[in-house]
């Protein structure tokens, strides 16, 4: 049984976020790859650390190890394997958990996505160890395709061990969008309530700076993310192909990786057949800084996923000032107004998608004005300093339990 944390401590003075410090207590964040941490995280804990809070991370090391420490921040390797629905690894990754709490001793637990968020629980037990789950999406288990016996058995555990997540007194668990909250708030048989909304954890706008679109003709479109079916990718092809057969000179640059432990990855034979597209070009993963750069070259950010919890490249495009099409989904609507600050677009309609894409490559007035309208949304409700402030209150919630 993991002890229960001493009563927490408030200093009275005031921390950058507007929140009061916590006396350098400690938060271990749980997450399973070191580079989605790094990817989406790390600005969350940047803040947290400026406010006084001592940084763990547990996590799979893989290539992100000496970037985490450099911050100054506690790693604890942890073999999560994502594309393992075994019980008995299931129990062996909950053990590791356990030992991770047990060593690190956290005032504040957070986990990040749905499978630290159910082992964390599992691991801590009876402990009444503060703790915040981040559910960043639905994850392939709820994604409405079709599913063998042991996906709906594990699809079945998940549903129970998360009604029993969001009960836990000394527990707060968000989402980041409210059509995620009331699907998790049916599936478990809870009140939507208990879901509250953080979209993202913010971005830094000093790194993702505007440029002035000095992109070279021909017009020139980027995808960034995994290389995953659910991500609209075969739509996006699609559409390409079909305004070069219309005589519109296009570039469509592809950035991202597949990822084997999703159910959703694309085929490398897929792949492969697409590259050869005139005008195609897949560029592979790339760092935050060759992302930027890319972006800076491009006309135009395209996103036809079929669902997202909240997609962080629509922020990074937004605040270097490109126009933006992107599918009309719940997430995608929480940032994007459609002709204010870009266009939306059912998804899995390659047409829809081709004719929004010649829109903007023909009016570059509007395209710029609408680039300009996006970046000052995301200022307004999705920086770093704004969305900090509102993760501080929530923290703020969950460790009053515990005094």
């Amino acid at each position: 049984m993991l002890p229960i944390r001493k009563r927490l401590s408030f200093s009275p003075f005031k921390t950058m976020s507007g929140a009061k410090s916590f006396s350098r207590k400690r938060i271990l964040f749980l997450v399973t790859e070191d580079w989605y941490f790094c990817s989406h995280r790390l600005e969350l804990a940047r803040g947290l650390a400026r406010d006084g809070w001592q940084i763990q991370v547990g996590c799979r090391v893989q290539r992100h190890r000496r970037a985490m420490e450099k911050e100054g921040f506690q790693v604890y390797p942890i073999k999560f394997a994502r594309e393992s629905l075994s019980p008995l690894r299931a129990w062996s990754e909950v053990a590791e958990i356990r030992k991770v709490i047990l060593r690190a001793e956290p005032d504040l637990v957070v986990a990040v996505a749905l499978r630290p968020v159910l082992f964390t629980f599992l691991a801590l037990g009876f402990s009444k160890v503060p703790l915040i789950n981040l559910i960043a999406g639905m994850g392939s288990l709820f994604s409405g395709r079709s599913m063998g016996w042991k996906d709906r058995l594990a699809s079945l555990a998940v549903k129970i061990i998360l009604s029993k997540v969001v009960r836990r007194e000394t527990t707060r668990t968000l989402v980041q969008n409210r059509f995620d909250g009331k699907t998790l708030a049916a599936l478990t048989g809870c009140s939507a309530e208990r879901f509250k909304v953080l979209p993202g954890t913010g971005i830094d706008e000093s790194y993702w700076k505007p440029s002035p679109e000095t992109a070279p003709r021909p017009f020139t479109l980027i995808y960034v993310g995994r290389l995953l079916g659910d991500k609209g990718l075969a739509e996006a092809v699609q559409a390409f192909q079909d305004l070069r057969t219309r005589g519109k000179k296009l570039v469509f640059l592809v950035v991202g990786a597949r990822d084997l432990a999703n159910p959703a990855c694309l085929q490398r034979e897929i792949l492969t057949e697409w590259g050869k597209i005139p005008g195609i070009r897949f560029l592979g993963k790339k760092p935050p800084g060759e992302i930027r750069r890319l972006l800076r070259q491009s006309h135009c950010l395209v996103m036809p996923s079929y669902r997202e919890g909240f997609s962080r490249v629509l922020l990074e495009a937004g605040l270097c000032r490109r126009g933006v099409v992107a599918s009309d989904i719940p997430a995608n609507r929480m940032v994007i107004l459609h002709h204010h600050n870009g266009l939306l677009v059912p998804p899995r309609d390659p047409v829809r998608l081709a004719s929004a894409v010649a829109w903007l490559a023909d009016h570059p007035v509007e395209r710029r004005r609408m680039a300009q309208n996006l970046r000052t949304t995301i200022l307004q409700k999705f920086s770093s300093t704004v969305l900090l402030r509102r993760f501080n209150k929530i923290m703020g919630e969950v460790l009053s339990h515990t005094v």
